[in-house]
């Protein structure tokens, strides 16, 4: 994964990574896709961010770069400052397979609180 100049993120995937996604894809459609992205490609350095745990009301993917895990049962939130990155076509293009068959995909930066 990398932050783009323009504050977007890449999120890519090599060989192996694109052939887990396929077999996942093959086994288990989205969900299992969308689960070996959580478990193989994103622990790296990032994680999946609910979309009610920041007030988003969207059921796209959201990812961030770094996330605290509260005690209190809801999911991660992502550590003060950190942005968070989103795929706003997501009811048109399915992120995973773009990722599955290009071996990349490009989460847009999601607009800053106030």
């Amino acid at each position: 994964m990398k932050v783009l100049p323009n504050g977007n993120l890449l999120i890519t995937a090599g060989n192996l990574a694109r052939q887990g996604l396929a077999d996942a894809y093959r086994d288990g459609g989205y969900a299992a896709a969308e689960c070996f992205v959580g478990e193989y490609i994103l622990p790296e350095c990032g994680a999946f961010i609910p979309p009610e745990n920041i007030g988003a009301l969207t059921d796209s993917p959201i990812v961030c770069l770094d996330a605290d895990y509260p005690d209190d049962g809801i999911g991660p939130i992502p550590h003060d400052g950190i942005p968070v990155y989103w795929f706003p076509n997501y009811q048109v293009v399915d992120p995973w397979e773009l990722l599955k068959n290009t071996g990349r995909v490009i989460f847009t930066k999601g607009e800053e609180s106030t």
